[in-house]
């Protein structure tokens, strides 16, 4: 039982998960583990691996769409906090928040994390994304990296072997490599300074966008040349809204959570406004915060909701019809699901309303880690 296992850490059971993701969306999960150190965190997946139990390494919530009504095991990585800075190298655990980080190397009179002041991720994290703002990004502060392999071995990487691009990294195309420490070097410069540059990049942000809601920051990346935002406004879809979730009405490139907001009701507005977007201007927008696996994603979820309305589920609602378990999971895993899963043991007495519950994805959108 994993009771007896984790017995010795910090966790908790039956948690919601509302406070620990930047959308507040309120899933739940079984057990939340807090590994003390690297040697605790490998154990635990080495555990965890061999029983066939399914987790996930959340860190500050800050990017990530979590996009489903529970989890077995959420892995959160915040007492992997150490700092260390000899002359103009710091070594970062990834549980450590890239806004404290920004702080510290401010007031060590060293710059290279000034973009970073905003961005409400944890170090490890916003490695795997390449987190960046204002033309700078991690991936060019960024010496060497320690990760846990698939094998549970722990290598150095260097920051050509991480291979960056815009947003992208070797560890978001590789989940499976865990980043638990990065290595940055930075450059000398007065506190003074890099406090002015924060500071006025601090005021731009309350001013342009909406810090005061529950959002996972902007959604799309900017086309060549073009805003996101501005091609969102010039349709007039700032403000629409999706069930919970809203385009905000004071940045056009955030979905914010009204307070009741499910993940459906964010994967469906971002759908909604890529085919608007693509109508009005033959544009495909990417969306921001992942990779090529959550542009896959989406696809699929569409492919599914496609699959399952087909399928003439939403006008079974007569108690005893009977419905094919095997052909549902048959086309909604070819729409592309990784795993379905059926809710209704009986398979009969189907509400439409619940329809949606039938067919369950087994993604996490922005991938095993995502700020």
């Amino acid at each position: 039982m994993i009771e007896n296992f984790i017995n010795n850490y910090e966790y908790y059971k039956n948690i919601s998960l509302k406070k620990y993701n930047t959308y507040r969306l309120d899933v739940m999960c079984d057990y939340l583990v807090y590994p003390k150190n690297i040697e605790e965190l490998i154990e635990l997946i080495k555990y965890l691996k061999e029983n066939n139990i399914n987790y996930l390494i959340l860190g500050n919530g800050s990017n990530v769409i979590l996009a489903r009504p529970s989890f077995d095991v959420v892995i959160k990585l915040d007492r992997l906090n150490k700092i260390k800075i000899n002359n103009n190298i710091v070594v970062a655990e990834a549980g450590v928040s890239l806004i404290n980080l920004a702080n510290v190397c401010m007031n060590n009179n060293l710059n290279g994390l000034s973009f970073a002041g905003g961005i409400p991720g944890l170090v490890g994290a916003s490695t795997a994304m390449n987190a960046g703002a204002y033309k700078e990004d991690m991936a060019s502060i960024i010496k060497k990296i320690k990760v846990i392999t698939p094998n549970l071995d722990i290598v150095t990487m260097t920051s050509d072997e991480l291979n960056f691009t815009y947003r992208n990294s070797y560890l978001k195309e590789h989940k499976d490599y865990i980043c638990v420490e990065v290595t940055f070097e930075l450059e000398h410069m007065s506190k003074d300074k890099i406090k002015e540059v924060m500071d006025n990049r601090r005021r731009r942000r309350i001013s342009s966008q909406p810090l005061d809601m529950p959002s996972a920051g902007s959604v799309f990346r900017n086309p060549d040349g073009l805003s996101a935002g501005k091609l969102i406004e010039d349709i007039g879809l700032k403000g629409y809204t999706i069930g919970g979730a809203q385009i905000s009405e004071k940045h056009a490139n955030f979905i914010v959570n009204n307070g009741n907001a499910t993940y459906e009701d964010i994967i469906s507005l971002i759908n909604y406004i890529k085919e608007k977007i693509k109508d009005n201007y033959n544009i495909n927008l990417i969306y921001y915060i992942a990779n090529s696996d959550t542009d896959k994603a989406l696809t699929i979820q569409k492919q599914v909701q496609d699959a399952v309305s087909n399928f003439n589920l939403w006008q079974t609602t007569k108690i005893g019809r009977d419905i094919n378990p095997s052909e549902l999971i048959k086309r909604v895993i070819t729409a592309g699901a990784k795993r379905c899963e059926i809710y209704d043991p009986q398979f009969a007495s189907v509400p439409s309303d619940s329809v949606a519950r039938l067919a369950s994805i087994n993604v996490v959108y922005g991938g095993v880690e995502s700020d």
